[in-house]
């Protein structure tokens, strides 16, 4: 089985950083982009399983990389999970329209991150744990 690509899609270094350190205890392959456009280009590239995404970015704001990915059609099923600190109700309903299901506020809790990237990846996320 190849390894799982995913794509973190954030602007604040920190949070890639945090991020990055969780996932890379998995057997996973993990890409970035820190805005909107550089994130639309790079996904299209890596056609990642899984993209966690923040809403509040330079270039492009979140809602808008997921409608320009929805518009591939390779990618038109690859999955979202937004990680934002936006708590409105509006930011909410927005990601539901786009299709995505899953929205985790910053600061997140790791059990429930992985958690919602096993469900995303339909995956046993402990199964890619390494060694």
């Amino acid at each position: 089985m190849s390894a799982k690509k995913i794509m973190i899609v954030e602007d604040d270094l920190s949070q890639v950083e945090l991020l990055k350190k969780i996932l890379s205890q998995y057997q996973v392959e993990i890409h970035s982009a820190s805005n909107g456009l550089e994130a639309v280009d790079r996904i299209k590239d890596t056609k990642p399983d899984l993209i966690l995404l923040d809403i509040m970015m330079p270039a492009l704001d979140g809602f808008e990389v997921v409608r320009r990915i929805r518009e591939v059609p390779e990618l038109v099923e690859t999955p979202f999970i937004i990680i934002s600190a936006v708590r409105e109700m509006n930011s909410l309903l927005e990601a539901r329209k786009h299709g995505i299901k899953d929205y985790i506020m910053k600061p997140f809790d790791r059990k429930a991150l992985e958690s919602k990237i096993s469900e995303a990846l339909k995956i046993d996320l402990e199964t890619l744990r390494k060694s």
